[in-house]
């Protein structure tokens, strides 16, 4: 359990100096940062350009806002635990509080440093439980998901194929003979072979995913990686090499993957972003590596924050993801034309990265475009090459 940063949101300079004072003689809150705010603009900023505390102490009661509208706001800032200090003893809104997400309601005539150390720790730790079963929930319900996924995809695949070949040739030999065909109906047999291609290859795709890769995992660099799969398994649409950019760093980036699922992400994530940009709009590519917790809260709660990850982040200059981008994640969210895709691509590489140790990630740009981001669990801390 580290606690490195405790954040004190409060107004009154008497109490500010009390709380500090507590913390100061804590025996086990030692070398830790304290910083200030003394209402919501302060704590938004300093959210904003520095990050995520590691515990927030809040009064609740601040120029221009109170009570629960204090907490619902700064809950909304930030997944840091958040510690509730109040001036007055209000049953029914403490166990409000708690009851939607606040670790403690502490009352300031009786605190001290015993009690608010204390309570400081156990806040922490009740976090990191929280969303340590939360992260193994979700991942218990993925399983879940692809076991039955799994079943009920074998279980068709034949009894729909077989039907899709029968329906595919009738269609090739109605459009060897469309000439006998009345011309209002000749591009129906392209038409049906054409959908017969698409329920074909969803058949596939999902047996592929369905299925445990047989193909072993290696350790790599991920810029490596990445470059080859560029050059030898991307086919580039026309113009697209044109409109590419790329920076994939100095630093190595030793990660375990399976090859045939990088280029599956990469494909997808990639295909996306040209979808967004339509004819002129660019496409960036770059690779990095992000060490520690995550500040950013689109991406913080995907991720471990005692890990480093290498992050692959595929940037378009589109019109960026229209309401909640976590939403692209669901299967058969589809924002291209009927037929032009099935909305199972994002929902499948978010599951291949998820079973690997890893997160993608959805953000609109401020600038404009958007980002897509893919965090790969790093096997060792990276040296400089």
């Amino acid at each position: 359990m580290e606690i490195s940063w405790i954040h004190l949101v409060e107004d009154d300079p008497d109490d500010r100096l009390w709380t500090q004072r507590c913390l100061e003689r804590a025996e086990t809150l030692t070398n830790i940062r304290l910083t200030f705010s003394r209402d919501l603009e302060e704590t938004a900023k300093v959210i904003s350009e520095e990050g995520h505390p590691s515990i927030i102490l809040l009064d609740l009661n601040l120029p221009g806002s109170r009570g629960q509208e204090t907490y619902r706001a700064v809950k909304e800032m930030t997944e840091s635990p958040i510690v509730i200090l109040s001036g007055m003893m209000d049953e029914g809104l403490a166990l409000g509080l708690v009851a939607k997400g606040a670790q403690d309601y502490l009352l300031k005539d009786g605190l001290r440093p015993p009690s608010l150390e204390r309570a400081i720790l156990l806040a922490v730790e009740r976090d990191r439980l929280t969303k340590e079963l939360s992260a193994a929930q979700q991942r218990l319900m993925e399983g879940e998901k692809l076991h039955a996924l799994g079943r009920l995809v074998t279980a068709m695949a034949h009894e729909v194929k077989n039907p899709f070949g029968i329906i595919g040739l009738g269609a090739g030999v109605l459009e060897i003979r469309k000439n006998e065909i009345p011309e209002d109906l000749q591009e129906v047999p392209a038409r049906i072979s054409r959908a017969v291609t698409r329920g074909t290859k969803l058949i596939d795709r999902l047996l592929l995913f369905s299925r445990p890769s047989a193909e072993p995992t290696h350790e790599v660099d991920l810029r490596h990686a990445v470059t080859e799969a560029l050059s030898h398994d991307y086919a580039w649409r026309e113009g697209a090499q044109e409109r590419f950019d790329f920076d994939l760093g100095s630093e190595v980036l030793p990660v375990e993957v399976d090859r045939s699922e990088l280029v599956q992400i990469l494909v997808n994530l990639l295909e996306n972003a040209f979808d967004a940009t339509g004819e002129e709009g660019r496409v960036r590519l770059e690779t990095g590596i992000s060490r520690g917790p995550v500040r950013d809260m689109a991406f913080s709660s995907l991720l471990n924050p005692k890990q480093d990850y290498a992050v692959l982040r595929v940037i378009d200059e589109g019109a960026g993801f229209q309401g909640d981008p976590s939403s692209y994640f669901e299967a058969f969210r589809s924002t291209k034309q009927t037929g032009s895709g099935t909305g199972l691509g994002l929902w499948i590489t978010s599951m291949i990265a998820s079973r690997r140790g890893g997160s993608i990630g959805l953000k609109n740009l401020p600038e404009g475009g958007a980002m897509a981001i893919w965090f790969v669990p790093l096997v060792k801390r990276p040296r400089v090459g």
